[in-house]
């Protein structure tokens, strides 16, 4: 989900009539609403499947008969699609505002919460005896269980197909990849043919507003969030953008901060939004092409990693923020920033590989292999490392020999 880290668990979850599942992933994640006044760090448990797709089927609703002003969480509602994630009922009373009313001439309710109007009742299908019921449910067929079998003797072999928008974006890198003299590496994002964006200064102002909001109500929180910014200017990550005039194609992204209090070293993080629609309802995301994954798999990689004697881990810090973007595409990583809610309100270019958007993690990997390759008769070792035994940022390594591994 989202590419975010995973802790590992082992917590047994019972559902509708007793079916068992065994709960082997959490992970951490901040949610919001679009005004950023409600922000939550919630706990969520992975699971291969939810439930079906909710509703069951297509539902006939009158969307005109909805009252003026109403705005939706979920504006196709009606529609059959899957379920990302289900909130516990801790969060749900958090969530919930005092307005609620009924549809005329219908048992469906509407429900207002901090994301919106929500949509539930008794609505009538058919006349037919079917009967649905959503819930967790494990069950393994034969086929999934002789595809596990064989991924486990497919492990350390080399076998990903590329797909047409992996192709599309391993072409892309390789035309339009370089290095500065320093030996810093410039990548240019990977884009669809339609670049059709709205307007996202406007958007970009307001949730800087509510986010000032928010830091002037808890001092620690704000000392830390200007502290990360001012460092991320001085690195020379950000540059302050001083023209009169919006070039033709520029996006905004909001921002907010992720605290951990348990880091030892950075305990808040900015993250950029590259998910939020500019005016015309077409994001930054939606724009870019997925290279997908270009690393071997975790698994593999634990597995080689059990096999050494001698073994270490290493962390690449700031991986993204290595890497360079193309000044030709700063624009579409624009942001308003301000050192307080009195001050006036500037604009900047991130100037690196940026978190929260659609290509970011095929670039800062793909880009690490390149590494591994440009660098490969310099450092012959290294280069079969970092090709065989990193996952994202972290590299997990050994060899039999300690004189060796001393070495690496």
């Amino acid at each position: 989900m989202l590419g975010m880290k995973k802790e590992k668990i082992n917590i047994p979850v019972s559902g509708l009539n007793g079916t068992n599942i065994a709960l082997k992933r959490k992970m951490e994640v901040e949610i919001s609403n679009l005004e950023n006044d409600f922000v939550r760090c919630v706990p969520f448990y992975v699971v291969p499947s939810i439930t079906n797709l909710t509703p069951s089927t297509r539902l006939n609703v009158d969307i005109s008969k909805l009252p003026e002003g109403i705005n939706l969480a979920d504006p196709n509602f009606w529609k059959s699609n899957k379920i990302d994630a289900l909130i516990g009922a801790d969060l749900l009373f958090e969530m919930l505002k005092p307005n609620k009313f009924h549809l005329m001439n219908s048992s469906i309710i509407l429900q207002e919460t901090i994301f919106g109007y929500i949509v539930g009742g008794k609505y009538e299908i058919s006349s037919s005896n079917e009967q649905f019921c959503g819930f967790l449910l494990e069950s393994e067929d034969i086929n999934k269980t002789m595809q596990n079998f064989w991924n486990i003797e497919s492990v350390g072999e080399s076998s990903h197909i590329l797909n047409s928008e992996e192709e599309l974006c391993e072409k892309h890198f390789l035309e339009n990849y370089s290095r500065t003299p320093e030996g810093r590496y410039i990548v240019k994002i990977p884009l669809k043919n339609d670049k059709q964006l709205g307007e996202s200064r406007t958007s970009g102002n307001r949730r800087l507003d509510a986010l000032w909001r928010r830091l002037s109500k808890d001092t620690k929180l704000k000392t830390l969030y200007c502290d990360f910014m001012r460092e991320y200017k001085d690195l020379g990550h950000m540059t302050e953008v001083k023209e009169a005039h919006e070039p033709e194609l520029s996006v905004y992204l909001p921002h907010h901060g992720v605290y951990n209090p348990l880091k030892s070293s950075t305990k808040l993080r900015v993250v950029f939004n590259g998910s939020t629609p500019t005016s015309n309802g077409v994001s930054l995301n939606q724009i870019q092409l997925n290279g997908g994954t270009v690393q071997q798999d975790l698994f593999s990689i634990m597995i080689r990693f059990r096999k050494h004697e001698f073994v270490f881990a290493a962390h690449v810090r700031m991986m993204y923020r290595q890497i360079l973007i193309h000044p030709d595409q700063r624009d579409l990583q624009r942001i308003v920033w301000k050192e307080g809610p009195d001050q006036p309100t500037k604009a900047y270019q991130l100037n690196t590989i940026t978190y929260g958007t659609t290509s970011a993690p095929y670039l800062a990997t793909r880009t690490l292999n390149q590494l591994a390759i440009d660098e490969k008769d310099t450092f012959p070792d290294a280069s079969i490392i970092v090709l065989s035994d990193c996952y994202m940022d972290d590299i997990l390594t050994g060899s039999n020999y300690l004189e060796n591994t001393k070495e690496l």
